[in-house]
């Protein structure tokens, strides 16, 4: 799951260990519907279908043990596409890889 992500957003492996549940804004699976029918009738281009954003503003770092700030120091938002949106929308409903202070770990 992890690579999956990886590829279909560009984060690094640190942001996303660093990814917490409440960080991603999904739009509702009804709304996705949508966008899946006029994909597919064409009335629509896939980059104008917005399925949501994920918010990256922080890191796990290995050596400290905790979440930290990005490699870069800034605060970003990354697109959701249509792949990774349902594989979030079954995938984040199974997972339990526990809480700390930054919220629900996404991937472990």
């Amino acid at each position: 799951p992890i690579w999956f992500a990886a590829v279909h957003t560009g984060m690094r492996a640190g942001e996303l260990n660093g990814l917490r549940k409440e960080k991603i804004d999904l739009i509702p699976k009804e709304k996705a519907l949508e966008f899946e029918r006029s994909l597919d009738k064409g009335l629509i281009k896939p980059r104008d279908a917005d399925y949501g954003r994920i918010y990256v503003h922080k890191a796990w770092n290995k050596r400290a043990g905790k979440n930290l700030n990005t490699k870069g120091q800034y605060w970003r938002v990354v697109p959701v596409n249509r792949a990774l949106y349902w594989f979030l929308v079954e995938y984040l409903p199974t997972f339990n890889w526990g809480v700390d202070e930054d919220g629900h770990r996404v991937f472990e």
